[in-house]
């Protein structure tokens, strides 16, 4: 039902603003057609903001930048932030849309951890990871796409100008200023896409500006979907299919019991998993002269998917849920000022939180779940469920001075306050979501009072640009954090760009940033360790580009990294010292493991080929210490997109995805080769790959995206899109997301274990073609 009212709401809203607005549009598509003609060369001059924290020339900015604009967006048929970043150089994925707890599970440059807190991603510079965490949000369907003007990507260390989580990288979305350099005073865009498995997803941004200047923007989407409950996918190792309820039940109330059987065997499992998608977002600011005040809401409500093995867990059985809801709000004001011909002022202000809601959790098979099996009293499912909210408040204050045209200055600082919850987790009843008190604590279900954490963070940060010999920039800053739970913290950062050569662009690059150990990684109740220390990293870089003419450019990018202290999941090499629970809690927990490295490259070319034809390639090879392979990381990748305008009105856009083989932990022992001495750690016999070498096979991938331009003639903005992913049908999976692998028994006894090693699959089954159909209407 509040599916049906969100889509309701709007469509109304479309219909209403279509109304209101048609009969005094002005024609917007103006300053498009100008972009669509930028040559390359062109481009490099566009401005980014995220390099420094000030606009400059994407040529000049100092760091290793790509840029996704909002043109990209929309010709090949993004739906999501995780489809954008399939088709950049660095990025890797283990779980992606929809993808448990956690949202997708990114790695960056050969880099990650539970839920990827080591990429910062903020839109128009407030951040928006996951306040408690530190987990990367955004990248499912809980983010309009219709108001953004463009994505930087900042790879390498960020933690000098942003702090802690700029770890790997940056990502930050740049919403549209609907009105600026422009007449027009209204606009409506919106589109609806319909797909199989029930999809429907309306999208609107619309604004409008008043006579004395102040104008009003809204973005909102909504995405629901049944989604195709991992039916059809690539299992062959049958974590989601072909299993059967254990023999036995842990319950509270009476240990032990046997299971119920039908026709002599327990109850079959469900096949597949549920991957529905319920999720919702509004995103809206009101600007009048230097002062902007806007706000972002957004809900998920999906399924948990693959995340999770199915045979331990009910993860696709009609009545019972196996469900992710989280949600967030930010309110913020931005006020800009030129205070003089070179001193610019930026003061920011924002609120914001982030919440687990109770809705999130999974329902065992072999504890807890309802038992009638005729000999005890009956027993009820009680559902085991997460519940926790952080949330922040930061005032920032930044000053750039240009004391010459040559040499300039950012300063800053910011303030904030946190306040972190570790996960109330409760069994049977669902907790209050406003309360800190569980009523019915995991397991022992007695009330407890959930942790909540109080942080203060100041930080400090300076950056000096000086230009000499008119093509030569350096630059050289700093930034101190401290924090009252970690203590201080200095991150340097140096960079020198020049070009030595007509149409060479050098970067020569290196920055420290630092992570601190997140509440999750502290307090977790299976791995947490209280005693982390933050991790650090120390990148160097140089990066060449050169523009072959002014349709055509390469770029090639070697990186190497120095990693200390680094946080990771390992076995419990004191079992004294931390004991293992009973249910083997702390038989591998969080810990510092001391030092390593890694290093990668990229390469790319670009080129307009014809007004109608153009085409992008990168190719990402990453590897790890002495030459290692890095677990759940492919060494080589190869992303393409091609984009094709047939007689004016038809766009044809073709991305295409190769990974390589990814190597798979020694613990995913579904890949690795099975001996009796492996059987005998496991305690059974268990299933692995029919031919296990160590790696998850290389997949490629293709997507085709039609829009339709023109096609009622030149004043009727009515688009028509077809989207197809895996435009092939290929079967592929990717890899596991944890250490904590499942180790799935054979058949015969997979009933009478328990409860098996790991919960976590050896690898997430990835849907085969889809088809989306989308309408878009420009007003």
């Amino acid at each position: 039902m509040e599916r049906k009212v969100k889509t309701f709401a709007l469509i109304c809203l479309i219909i209403i603003s279509s109304t209101f607005l048609s009969a005094q549009n002005q024609d917007s598509t103006g300053t498009a057609k100008k972009l669509l003609r930028l040559s390359l060369k062109d481009l490099m001059n566009v401005e980014v903001v995220t390099a420094s924290r000030k606009a400059e020339k994407y040529s000049e900015a100092p760091a290793n930048v790509i840029i996704v604009t909002s043109d990209m967006i929309k010709k090949r048929g993004y739906m999501n932030l995780t489809e954008v970043f399939e088709d950049l150089p660095g990025f890797d994925f283990t779980t992606k849309v929809p993808a448990g707890e956690y949202t997708s599970q990114v790695i960056f440059r050969g880099l990650t951890d539970a839920g990827q807190t080591k990429l910062l991603i903020m839109v128009d510079g407030i951040v928006v990871n996951n306040i408690s965490n530190g987990w990367l949000t955004a990248t499912s369907y809980d983010i309009p796409l219709s108001d953004i003007e463009r994505i930087e990507l900042v790879s390498g260390p960020g933690s000098s100008l942003y702090g802690a989580n700029a770890y790997a990288g940056l990502i930050n979305i740049i919403t549209k200023d609907a009105f600026k350099n422009t007449d027009k005073n209204y606009f409506i865009d919106a589109d609806i896409t319909l797909g199989e498995n029930s999809t429907v997803a309306p999208q609107i941004f619309t604004g409008y500006r008043f006579d004395n200047g102040l104008s009003v923007q809204l973005a909102g989407r909504l995405y629901t979907t049944d989604g195709d409950h991992g039916k059809g996918r690539p299992d062959p190792g049958n974590y989601f299919h072909n299993n059967y309820e254990p023999d036995s039940v842990l319950t509270t109330e009476y240990g032990n019991i046997v299971n119920e059987t039908v026709n002599g065997r327990t109850k079959y499992i469900s096949d597949g998993f549920d991957n529905y998608i319920n999720d919702f977002s509004l995103r809206g600011k009101v600007n009048i002269k230097d002062l902007t005040v806007g706000f972002s809401y957004w809900h998920r409500d999906e399924g948990l998917g693959s995340t999770l093995v199915g045979y331990e867990y009910f993860s696709n059985t009609p009545g019972i849920k196996h469900s992710l809801e989280q949600g967030g709000l930010t309110v913020y004001a931005n006020y800009e000022s030129q205070l003089t011909d070179n001193v610019f002022s930026k003061t920011i202000l924002h609120h914001r939180n982030t919440t687990e809601l109770p809705g999130t959790g999974f329902t065992y098979t072999y504890k807890f779940q309802s038992v009638d099996n005729g000999i005890n009293p009956a027993v009820v499912d009680k559902r085991k469920s997460y519940s926790g909210k952080g949330s922040e408040t930061r005032v920032e204050q930044q000053v750039n001075i240009d004391f010459t045209k040559d040499h300039n200055i950012v300063l800053g600082f910011l303030l904030e306050e946190r306040n972190e919850e570790y996960y109330g987790i409760s069994l049977g009843p669902e907790q209050d979501a406003g309360s800190t008190i569980i009523q019915s604590t995991f397991d022992s279900e007695e009330k407890s009072v959930q942790p909540v954490y109080f942080r203060q963070n100041a930080a400090f940060y300076f950056h000096d640009e000086l230009v000499f010999e008119n093509k030569y920039r350096f630059t050289a800053g700093l930034r101190y954090d401290y924090n009252n739970a970690s203590g201080g913290i200095i991150n340097p950062r140096f960079a020198l760009v020049g070009s030595p050569y007509k149409n060479l662009t050098a970067k020569i690059l290196y920055g420290h940033a630092y992570k601190a150990p997140t509440v999750f990684e502290l307090f977790d109740e299976w791995a947490g360790n209280e005693d982390l220390k933050p991790q650090g990293i120390k990148t160097a870089e140089l990066e060449l580009s050169y523009l072959l003419s002014d349709n055509m450019s390469i770029k090639g990018n070697y990186y190497y990294s120095m990693l200390d202290n680094l946080i990771n999941i390992t076995e419990n090499p004191d079992p004294v010292a931390v004991p293992i629970g009973p249910n083997g809690e702390h038989e591998t927990y969080y810990q510092n493991v001391g030092s390593t490295n890694l290093s990668g490259f990229t390469f790319s070319i670009m080129q307009n080929v014809y007004d109608n034809l153009s085409y992008s390639i990168n190719y990402t090879g990453t590897i790890g210490e002495d030459g290692s392979e890095i677990d759940n990381v492919a060494r080589h990748k190869i992303n393409f997109t091609c984009n094709y305008r047939l007689w004016n009105m038809l766009n044809i856009n073709l991305r295409g995805n190769y990974v390589g083989k990814v190597k798979a932990p020694l613990l995913n022992r579904y890949f690795q080769p099975k001996t009796t001495a492996t059987i005998a750690d496991v305690g059974y016999d268990y299933v692995t790959a029919d031919d296990p070498n160590g790696y998850i096979p290389d997949h490629f991938t293709l997507n085709l995206t039609l829009r339709g331009e023109n096609l009622f003639g030149e004043n009727v903005r009515l688009v028509p899109e077809i989207i197809v992913r895996n435009l092939l049908g290929t079967e592929y999976f990717t890899a596991g997301r944890q250490l904590i692998m499942g180790v799935r028994p054979v058949d015969e006894i997979q009933s009478s274990i328990q409860n098996p090693e790991g919960y976590n699959p050896a690898y997430h089954p990835q849907p085969g073609r889809e088809i989306l159909f989308r309408l878009v209407y420009n007003l």
